[in-house]
């Protein structure tokens, strides 16, 4: 588990996965992941 801050990139707002993260979800730059919310603050990729 990682905790994660959102932040402004210009007029957008993202989210910077460390690549512990990246590895154990199998992703990386340029992939595509459907988020859902399951209460207030936890999402699932």
């Amino acid at each position: 588990m990682a905790r994660l801050r959102l932040e402004k990139w210009g007029n957008s707002v993202g989210l910077r996965l460390p690549k512990h993260v990246l590895e154990g979800l199998g992703l990386e730059a340029g992939s595509f992941v459907n988020v859902t919310l399951d209460n207030e603050n936890v999402w699932n990729l």
